[in-house]
């Protein structure tokens, strides 16, 4: 943050010009959240969607402030409200002329310096907002003066209504364009791609700078996985030879396959052995018949 200018995001550093105290940019981004859909079509379909945007806000807007009976804007109206309020608090010290010193009611210590006049007041909130502060509004309380009076003329409805006057007109669709002599001019051919459409927006050089609030690994320390000791990583360790060695060698699936063949190969032996062993009976049974028979009786 300190390598950028503090009149940038400092509303300490503030020009009093512009009279907005907004440091975001949350009114390019609300614009940006509406033609996200728009972005991602061709060229003539993108722009007619977001004049088709455009045209029906425009009209929308000219249309609320036609019924809105105020002198000033309905949220500038709002923020005025809440700082007549504030107003309670406050006591006037006149000071001379349209110069007052404005004395917090609990806190003695607390006081601020308002010229009306000059339309000043030292917490320089009125300054950057162009919105009259409690301290300025309860020193146009002492001298019976209307505080709208005092707001600019671009918070006005007035103003408001010179924006939205201009109409944004609609336009008919591509089989009413007038035809020309000249060839039509199409779309290069469809390629698809390999990978994922990107959806994203080109950024920045200098949105592609690293924030300075990610942390890094610099002061983070580091431990092994194998010998849990700091200094190092686990690519890196002395015993990471020693560690490979302790670990089996034989595959978790190969061992289970051996434990799958053993049984099978159990019963088949045993069946050779059970097929054998009659047979082995059986000769023996013939031979002794078989002597039997060749004794003299």
């Amino acid at each position: 943050m300190f390598n950028v200018l503090c009149r940038f995001w400092s509303r300490s550093r503030f020009s009093g010009r512009p009279s907005c105290d907004t440091i975001v940019n949350n009114i390019s981004e609300a614009f940006n959240s509406v033609i996200v859909d728009a972005r991602g079509k061709p060229i003539i379909t993108m722009l007619e969607e977001i004049h088709s945007y455009l045209m029906k806000r425009w009209a929308s807007n000219r249309q609320k402030i036609t019924k809105y009976e105020g002198f000033i804007c309905p949220k500038i109206q709002k923020r005025l409200h809440k700082e007549l309020q504030k107003t309670q608090y406050w006591i006037p010290n006149w000071s001379g002329l349209q110069v007052f010193e404005i004395r917090h009611t609990s806190n003695i210590a607390e006081k601020y310096v308002v010229d009306v006049d000059k339309r000043d007041c030292s917490c320089r909130k009125w300054l950057l907002t162009g919105i009259p502060c409690c301290h300025a509004l309860t020193a146009m309380r002492f001298l019976n003066m209307n505080p709208e009076d005092f707001i600019p003329n671009w918070f006005r409805t007035t103003t408001y209504e010179e924006t939205y006057n201009p109409i944004i007109f609609s336009v008919n669709g591509p089989e009413l364009w007038q035809r020309t002599s000249y060839p039509d001019i199409l779309p290069p051919p469809n390629r698809v791609l390999p990978g994922r459409p990107r959806k994203k927006r080109r950024l920045e050089s200098w949105e592609q700078m690293r924030d300075d609030t990610q942390l890094g690994q610099a002061g983070i320390p580091k431990r092994c996985g194998i010998c849990r000791q700091l200094g190092h990583r686990r690519t890196n360790c002395p015993q990471a030879s020693q560690h490979q060695h302790d670990q089996p060698t034989t595959n978790p699936t190969q061992g289970s396959e051996q434990q799958d063949q053993q049984p099978t190969q159990d019963a088949t032996q045993g069946t050779q052995q059970e097929d054998h062993q009659p047979t082995s009976h059986a000769t023996q049974g013939s031979q002794i018949t078989h002597d039997d028979t060749s004794r003299p009786v």
